[in-house]
C-alpha cells in the first residue's frame, strides 16, 4: 500500500512539474511574441514616418518660404534611422521571435516527445535545455547591445581575424 501511495505521489509531482513547465513556456512565448511585435511595429512606424517626412519636405519646398522648416522636416528621416539603429529595433524583434520559436519547439517536445508517464529526468532535461537556450539568447542580446550602434567592420579588422593573423 505504501509503495502504491508513494508511486502515485511521485507521478502527481512529476505531472505538476510538467504542467508548471508548460505554463512557464507558454507565458514566455506570449511575452516574447508581444515584445517582438512591439519592436517590429516601432521599426515600421519609424520607417513610415521617415518616408512621409521626406515626401512632405520635398513637396513643401516650393510652397514654404521658411528654409529652416524644410530643413527640420528633412532631418526627420536621418533622426528616425539613427533612433531605430540605437534602439536595435530589428535585432530586438528578431531575438524575441527566435525566443518564440524556441518556446514553440520546447512546448511541442513536451506535448509530443516526452512520454505520457514521463520521469523526472525527462522534465528536468527539458527545463535545463530551456534555461541553456535562454542563456545563449541573452548572451546574444548582450553582444548586440554592448557594441552600441551597429557598425561596419571590414574583415581585416574583425577581432577574430586579428587574433588569427597575429598567431601566424
Amino acid at each position: 500500500m505504501t509503495n502504491k501511495t508513494s508511486e502515485s505521489e511521485l507521478t502527481s509531482q512529476i505531472t505538476a512539474r510538467a504542467e508548471r513547465l508548460e505554463k512557464e513556456l507558454a507565458e514566455y512565448r506570449r511575452r516574447h511574441q508581444r515584445a517582438g511585435c512591439i519592436d517590429s511595429r516601432m521599426h515600421q512606424a519609424l520607417i513610415i514616418f521617415s518616408v512621409v517626412a521626406s515626401v512632405v519636405s520635398a513637396s513643401a519646398a516650393s510652397y514654404i518660404d521658411e528654409a529652416w522648416i524644410i530643413g527640420l522636416i528633412g532631418a526627420v528621416p536621418g533622426m528616425a534611422a539613427l533612433l531605430s539603429q540605437q534602439l536595435h529595433c530589428v535585432e530586438a524583434a528578431n531575438l524575441h521571435f527566435r525566443r518564440v520559436h524556441v518556446a514553440d519547439a520546447l512546448l511541442a517536445r513536451l506535448h509530443y516527445e516526452v512520454p505520457i508517464h514521463a520521469g523526472e529526468k525527462n522534465i528536468a532535461e527539458l527545463a535545463q535545455e530551456f534555461r541553456s537556450i535562454e542563456e545563449k539568447l541573452t548572451f546574444a542580446w548582450e553582444e548586440v547591445t554592448k557594441s552600441g550602434a551597429a557598425r561596419l567592420v571590414s574583415p581585416k579588422n574583425r577581432p577574430s581575424t586579428r587574433a588569427s593573423n597575429a598567431a601566424s
